[in-house]
This record gives structure tokens, C-alpha cells and sequence, in this order.
């Protein structure tokens, strides 16, 4: 029942009947089903996934396997062919999150053309440049907290220094 290779431990089996005899034939059954989906959670790859070596279990430990023969060495540490590969697919996979993310942040609201006000806010839109209240850049984007908090700062500046 152990069988050591270069980089985990492996075994190959077979289901028996009731009476022992060996069922060659059972991988693809409900019962088989079972045996691997118990050995996948806990941690096995089943060679049935790899469409030729049903009745292979494999567990990529490092430790197991003393030579380096499909294993990968990048500053001192060590992956398996699987391993990287895995690691790889997931690099991919977060690769192409990232451009759709990028791709959405282009059509955000603060990437807008900047636009000038609508004719019915202009004086009010120049009152407030002139007054220093606001830098007049992009009239029609939206606002933050913070920049409505330093709106708030300067007309209260402004009122204070009209007032004294």
C-alpha cells in the first residue's frame, strides 16, 4: 500500500465485492466516486482527473522524494510541476480580474469630461470663483465630503471677513 515517488506518495486501487474478488472494472461507479471524493478531502489528486490512471491516488507533499526531477527551485524553495502550474493558472485568472476591474474604473464618474456649468447655475457657479469659494474646475462632477467640507470653510471665511 505505499508506493513513494519523487515528489509525494501515491497508491493505486480496486474496489472488491462482498466475496473479495476484484471489480477491475468499477472506477466510474457511484461507490468509486466516493473513495475518491473521501481521498480529494484529504488532499489526494485522483488520476481519474487526468482522463488515463483511474485507479491512481497521489499526495504532493514536500519532503517526499529526495531528487528534484519536476520540481521547481526559485530562491531556495521548492514547488512541484503541479504546484506551479496551479499557481499559475491563479495568476492568469487574477491577471484578468484586474482588467476588467481597470476596465470599469475607466467608466467611473470622476474619469467625466470636464463640462461647463449649465446656463441656469453660470453667475452662481462665477459668484463662487470670484469669491474664492471654489476653484471653478469641473462644474458638473460630482462632490465629496471632504471637498464640500472645504466649500463649507470658505464661504464661512467669506461670510466672516463680509460681516467684519
Amino acid at each position: 500500500m505505499r508506493s513513494f515517488h519523487l515528489v509525494g506518495q501515491a497508491l493505486d486501487w480496486v474496489l472488491v465485492d462482498a466475496n473479495g474478488n476484484t471489480m477491475w472494472n468499477a472506477y466510474k461507479t457511484p461507490n468509486a466516486d466516493k473513495v475518491i471524493n473521501y481521498a480529494k478531502k484529504l488532499g489526494f489528486e485522483s488520476g481519474r482527473d487526468w482522463g488515463w490512471d483511474a485507479p491512481h491516488l497521489q499526495y504532493d507533499y514536500k519532503g517526499y522524494g529526495k531528487d528534484t526531477f519536476g520540481k521547481i527551485k526559485e530562491n531556495g524553495d521548492e514547488l512541484t510541476i503541479s504546484q506551479f502550474n496551479h499557481l499559475k493558472e491563479m495568476i492568469t485568472a487574477l491577471q484578468k480580474e484586474n482588467k476588467e476591474l481597470e476596465k470599469q474604473l475607466d467608466y467611473k464618474l470622476d474619469k467625466q469630461k470636464v463640462r461647463e456649468p449649465l446656463k441656469y447655475h453660470v453667475d452662481d457657479w462665477n459668484w463662487l470663483k470670484t469669491n474664492g469659494i471654489t476653484d471653478g474646475s469641473n462644474p458638473q462632477n460630482y462632490i465629496t465630503r471632504e471637498q464640500i467640507s472645504s466649500i463649507l470653510k470658505k464661504f464661512e471665511q467669506y461670510l466672516t471677513k463680509k460681516l467684519s
